[in-house]
């Protein structure tokens, strides 16, 4: 999900290394959690597109702005299927994601490309009149 945290009370902490999420659960279980992602991402895009987001003119700000005017004044608009090829390849190639070896491949292909482009095949499933709920809604 392209969930954004904002802590308005308490305090955070900044770590001095980077923070590694080893996930040892099967392809399975990681596929039907972003299946179920897919569903929610997909519906949040088809509100935002009916709502006609209003996209802030200036890209600068915080990391979390600029990410955001990034998806929405560019990622958005690009042509469905082909920003699921882009984003793979940027992350990838681009972002150096094929130095991961084969589990770099796998993970960037799957949440890089596999994951965008299910989303955008539900998007498109949806425009074209059928629905993209999930099988137990």
């Amino acid at each position: 999900m392209d969930e954004h945290i904002v802590v308005s009370e308490g305090q955070t902490q900044t770590f001095e290394n980077d923070f590694v999420d080893e996930n040892l659960r099967s392809l399975h279980w990681w596929t039907a959690k972003h299946n179920d992602f897919s569903t929610r991402e997909t519906r949040e895009r088809i509100k935002e597109e009916e709502e006609h987001m209003e996209i802030q003119e200036d890209p600068l700000g915080s990391q979390t702005e600029r990410k955001r005017w990034w998806k929405m004044a560019v990622y958005m608009n690009l042509p469905l299927f082909w920003r699921a090829f882009g984003y793979f390849f940027y992350r990838y190639f681009l972002r150096l994601g094929f130095l991961d070896g084969k589990e770099g491949l796998i993970f960037h292909f799957l949440q890089g490309g596999w994951h965008q482009f299910l989303i955008d095949a539900k998007i498109y499933e949806q425009e074209k009149g059928q629905s993209y709920k999930a099988e137990e809604e």
